[in-house]
């Protein structure tokens, strides 16, 4: 089954919906939820295309499409922008060398 233009479309609102904000990212994601969609649906044509997305949708895991948008983030602005993760051990270890420089 090949998508129709509506689909496509369908697909990119789809990706909308799910928050993700970056064109280039939602094309990303819209080619392998299409590919994925036909393959799908050559193996079970009786599925409807809304069916078929939703099990291509699925594989994404329980946080869906966030774990590919936080990794297009962390390509594009190399980490800036994204959540960091600061331990107990990392704040002393800055405290201890600043209070060394003032020493």
């Amino acid at each position: 089954m090949k998508l129709t233009a509506e689909q496509i479309q369908d697909l990119y609102k789809f990706t909308r919906q799910h928050y993700v904000e970056h064109y280039d990212v939602q094309t990303e994601l819209v080619d392998h939820l299409a590919n994925d969609i036909e393959q799908i649906c050559k193996e079970k044509p009786s599925l409807t295309f809304t069916e078929a997305r939703d099990i291509s949708f699925k594989k994404f895991g329980v946080f869906g499409f966030m774990e590919v948008v936080e990794q297009k983030q962390g390509e594009l602005y190399g980490g800036r922008g994204t959540k960091t993760r600061t331990t107990a051990k990392k704040v002393s270890q800055n405290f201890m060398a600043i209070c060394k420089r003032m020493v």
